[in-house]
């Protein structure tokens, strides 16, 4: 199945655009994410990216890609809507991707073929409620399945989710209002996702003190945001009424103090001044937002700290000055 979809994400493309779609969200899923690549490839971090040894390594691996099937794989595909859950029994793995391509679907059997037979895998066509679908076997992993749901458009699921993938491709209808909510801050970000706190979690939470008052969290979205080489997170806790989120708002605010004075210690205290907390009925919003200039202060002082640190991104140095005398340079 991993493989599966490394398939279907690199193989068909980088340029994932999601279009969220309500009415396709599984009924058991637990997990939603977003990613918009586009704000993704202008930023400064995949630029860097596309810089680096391992960078160039994929470029190249995409650019293969692009000679063998006449296809450009940064702008391959559309959107891309991600769902999981947590499977009743250890057999069954609810992960599904819904991928809109602008490709026609010979192109994508093309790219599967050519990536299943490098792989050995094993590849049977069936059709799976009046659609055509492709059950793929990689050699010692789990079996994953392939829809063509329409030209350009596919699914790709585990075995548990394929017939419910279909039946809610087909009646269009929403299975999953809970899930289908966003939070209008992270929405509009790079990354963002949202996650309901399964009920198993909250108990286990409930019986460790310090996590005690976030048991009582029902759902959390996340934001990602990077813009001018600097980066935004956004968190965001909804309980179920106001007295939870104010526990929960006291806490981390606790949390911070003990942080800040810790981190004095280490010459590191003003990370907390870019993070805020806010109280918002029955939420709590959790923003660390950092612009370029703070993030290489930051970088800087880590790397004195620990030399763990010295990989992190810091300013260039000026070239040292040739102090060399200008008579002796004619000599």
């Amino acid at each position: 199945m991993k493989k599966l979809v490394i398939i279907a994400i690199l193989l068909l493309g980088v340029n994932i655009l999601f279009c969220m779609e309500a009415t396709l969200i599984p009924r058991d899923a637990l997990l939603r994410v977003e990613v918009k690549v586009t704000k993704l490839l202008e930023s400064s971090y995949y630029k860097e990216f596309k810089a680096s040894p391992k960078g160039k390594q994929a470029m190249q691996k995409l650019l293969k890609v692009k000679e063998l099937l006449g296809i450009d794989p940064e702008k391959s595909i559309n959107s891309l809507e991600f769902y999981a859950a947590k499977p009743k029994n250890k057999k069954d793995k609810l992960v599904l991707f819904y991928i809109d391509t602008n490709l026609k679907n010979v192109k994508i059997k093309a790219l599967i073929d050519a990536e299943t037979k490098k792989k050995g895998s094993k590849v049977e066509e069936l059709e799976v409620k009046g659609f055509e679908t492709l059950k793929v076997t990689p050699k010692n992993k789990d079996v994953g399945f392939i829809v063509f749901l329409e030209e350009g458009r596919v699914a790709v699921c585990s075995e548990a989710w394929l017939e419910e993938a279909i039946t809610n491709y087909k009646g269009k209808k929403v299975v999953n209002k809970k899930l289908a909510k966003t939070d209008p801050a992270s929405e509009k970000m790079m990354i963002n996702a949202a996650v309901i706190v399964p009920e198993e979690a909250k108990k286990q939470m409930a019986m460790k003190p310090p996590a005690a008052p976030f048991s009582k969290v029902d759902m959390l979205f996340l934001g990602i945001n990077s813009e001018n080489k600097g980066f935004e997170i956004n968190i965001v806790m909804k309980c179920n009424n106001e007295q939870d989120a104010t526990t929960i708002s006291n806490g981390l605010n606790g949390f911070m103090m003990m942080g800040r004075m810790f981190l004095q210690q280490k010459n590191l205290a003003e990370v907390l001044d870019y993070l805020k907390i806010s109280l918002n009925k029955t939420s709590v919003n959790l923003n660390l937002k950092m612009d370029e200039k703070q993030l290489m202060d930051l970088s800087e002082k880590l790397k004195k700290l620990n030399p763990v640190f010295q990989q992190l991104p810091g300013r260039e140095k000026a070239p040292l000055k040739d102090s060399t005398p200008a008579k002796e340079k004619g000599k």
